[in-house]
């Protein structure tokens, strides 16, 4: 009989443990899951419109309401470079939202960088300003690549000067991440003629990340350069950064 009763709390405690197990395994799949943002833009606007922009994050059927960082980003057609970035107001119910308004007829792109529990993306869509039209042409430079990659820096905040910083870059490309891709940061101190290329290494898919000492306080200029297919697709983007 005792031997029978030591059998059975054996075989018990294999059942309790594999179900612990089970139960840990379901949660690691939920922290896992990818977020997901919905980007919410009025397809048409007048000029001098004030116009919300609205992102509600996700991650499978749960609100995200502690997201790291949502800002939008909004550019005309054809300037990129001259783009501007607001930040976002954190609604608690998952919503994030900001107010703008466009001054001239044209196409403009609105991108939102969202950055929640360990992972980004960035969505975007148009909105068409008046008649749209903007009596502008000219040269577009890189807009071709520009206007189909898109290119954000993580960073620590704030930056110390001697200490070992953490740099991450996201790239997406027609929304999705852009794997396999050839990653460098040029950094350069500002009125300084020598700059350091510094190689990322990609650590999950369209995230790259490197680790760089500055060795100094001050302004650095950090151009991001993305190249795949040999040379088929090229771009950059710069970024300023404050060390302490």
């Amino acid at each position: 009989m005792k031997k029978f009763a030591g059998i059975m709390a054996v075989l018990l405690a294999i059942l309790f443990l594999g179900a612990c197990g089970k139960e840990e395994e379901g949660h690691d799949g939920d922290r896992g899951e990818m977020i997901d943002v919905a980007l919410e833009v009025p397809e048409k606007s007048d000029p001098g419109e004030k116009v919300e922009l609205r992102a509600v994050v996700t991650q499978g059927k749960e609100k995200v309401k502690d997201a790291d960082e949502v800002k939008f980003e909004i550019w005309k057609e054809g300037a990129k470079d001259d783009s501007s970035m607001l930040d976002a107001k954190n609604n608690g119910d998952g919503s994030y939202t900001a107010e703008t308004t466009f001054a001239a007829d044209g196409v403009y792109t609105v991108q939102v960088h969202v950055t929640a529990r360990g992972m980004h993306t960035m969505p975007k869509k148009n909105i068409t300003v008046g008649s749209g039209e903007t009596g502008e042409a000219g040269h577009q430079g890189h807009e071709g690549d520009e206007g189909q990659v898109a290119i954000h820096l993580m960073k620590e905040d704030p930056i110390t000067a001697g200490k070992e910083t953490d740099l991450t870059v996201h790239v997406q490309k027609d929304g999705a991440p852009l794997e396999k891709a050839k990653v460098t940061l040029e950094i350069t101190g500002t009125g300084a003629s020598q700059k350091e290329m510094v190689p990322a290494a990609e650590a999950a898919k369209g995230a790259y990340k490197a680790s760089y000492t500055f060795p100094e306080k001050g302004n650095y200029r950090i151009t991001i350069h993305v190249e795949k297919e040999e040379g088929k697709l090229h771009t950059h983007q710069e970024e300023e950064v404050a060390v302490r």
